[in-house]
């Protein structure tokens, strides 16, 4: 009886092996055609969700360009695409870096003798008493004239010429982001009458203040009268010897002096940040700080009369 029975086992087992292999096929048929292209679609949905907008930057093209003409040398057409960018691209990745490139070619062109606009050739004259007058009257610094001129002193003969540069600018600490932006302003001796900032009322461009450079701010320590947002005007430009007194253009030590910049506000200074040495005199931790290399910098080319402006 029980042998009868056997191949009937078999059939029967062999039948629901077929049946558990069926659904394994089907199971499997609908994972690969249905579940893991649904999986890998929200999965891919969710990294274009997550990812980062890849919204072109025109920025970054006007960037490159201006590189081009750096190394080809064309320094005038490269600032003007750098400062389109600081303009009309604040958003862009290479603002920044933009900006960085842009202050060192203006200081580069101001300090050297290529003939950009904006400079004079100044022929010495036989009354001329000196490099500082000279300064005076054309609204520029010794300093600048020696550095644009490659002098190695401050003698002067008729006949000599210079390059000199009017040096109008304005100040502007950021004492928020911690930032010194020089300003370079333009048509200056156009006075505005009209209520348009940028118009005179004879219809004409009026002063328009122009990204020069800027430097970072290593710490501020203004005094308790000073509340922001404020102004003051550089009223003096002191360089001082480790014994305590001033030094001149043109005077042993002079070139090694600590600089500052002082405004007619008591304690309110521009000044290189002091070494560990120095730092518990308080003369030397006053006002707005600056590395030394950025503070001899700004003491080359910024005048007395210069606008410092303070806000968050």
């Amino acid at each position: 009886m029980a042998l009868r029975t056997q191949p009937f086992t078999i059939l029967i087992a062999v039948v629901a092996l077929g049946i558990v292999g069926a659904a394994i096929v089907g199971v499997t048929y609908f994972l690969e055609q249905v579940v893991k292209p649904e999986t890998v679609a929200l999965q891919t949905i969710k990294q274009q969700q997550e990812a980062p907008d890849s919204v072109p930057d025109p920025g970054a093209k006007e960037f490159e360009t201006a590189v081009g003409l750096i190394r080809s040398g064309e320094l005038i057409s490269a600032r003007e695409r750098l400062a389109y960018i600081l303009r009309y691209y604040p958003e862009s990745a290479k603002h920044a870096e933009a900006k960085r490139v842009l202050g060192e070619i203006n200081l580069d062109l101001l300090l050297s003798d290529a003939p950009v606009p904006g400079k004079i050739r100044y022929v010495v004259k036989s009354g001329d008493s000196g490099l500082a007058a000279i300064a005076s009257r054309h609204k520029t610094t010794v300093d600048c004239i020696v550095r644009a001129n490659g002098l190695t002193g401050n003698v002067i003969h008729p006949g000599d010429e210079y390059w000199l540069t009017p040096l109008i600018f304005t100040l502007e600490a950021k004492l928020a982001r911690r930032e010194l932006i020089v300003y370079r302003v333009e048509n200056p001796e156009v006075v505005d009458a009209s209520p348009d900032a940028g118009v005179s009322a004879s219809g004409s461009v009026g002063p328009v203040e122009v990204f020069f450079k800027s430097y970072p701010i290593l710490d501020a320590n203004l005094p308790p009268t000073v509340k922001l947002p404020s102004a003051a005007e550089i009223s003096d430009k002191p360089a001082w010897l480790s014994n305590g007194k001033r030094a001149v253009f043109g005077t042993p030590g002079y070139h090694a002096a600590h600089r500052w910049l002082q405004t007619a506000r008591p304690g309110l200074v521009l000044q290189a940040a002091p070494e560990d040495s120095q730092r518990a005199t308080v003369e030397r931790n006053a006002g707005i700080l600056l590395a030394p290399a950025d503070m001899n910098e700004l003491y080359t080319y910024i005048r007395t009369g210069t606008e410092l402006r303070l806000t968050e």
